[in-house]
């Protein structure tokens, strides 16, 4: 099945997966080839084009759900810049079980 992403919260279950399936620190360079590597085909056309900043826009998009996941208790940042771990906190069986910012 695939992923519809529209909402930066679409993103949170693939980030989510890739942090899971690594079962330690990762660095968020390592999430967003992951990400990119496996659901580079379901983003559309306007996710890889460049923001203000210089980022891609399907960068900035996994590092802003990182971001949330951290806020919502799922991602712990590691113990050197740059590095996520999943906390083990169970991940809802769908979007609908993230409750809002």
């Amino acid at each position: 099945m695939e992923n519809e992403f529209k909402k930066i919260k679409d993103f949170y279950f693939p980030v989510l997966n890739i942090l899971k399936e690594a079962s330690e620190e990762i660095h968020v360079n390592d999430v967003c080839e992951a990400f990119l590597k496996q659901y580079q085909s379901q983003l559309d056309s306007s996710f890889f084009n460049e923001i203000k900043d210089g980022d891609i826009k399907w960068r900035d998009w996994v590092n802003r759900a990182g971001y949330q996941l951290v806020k919502l208790g799922y991602i712990q940042r590691g113990s050197k810049r740059g590095f996520w771990r999943w906390t083990g906190k169970e991940i809802p069986s769908n979007i609908d079980g993230f409750r809002k910012l």
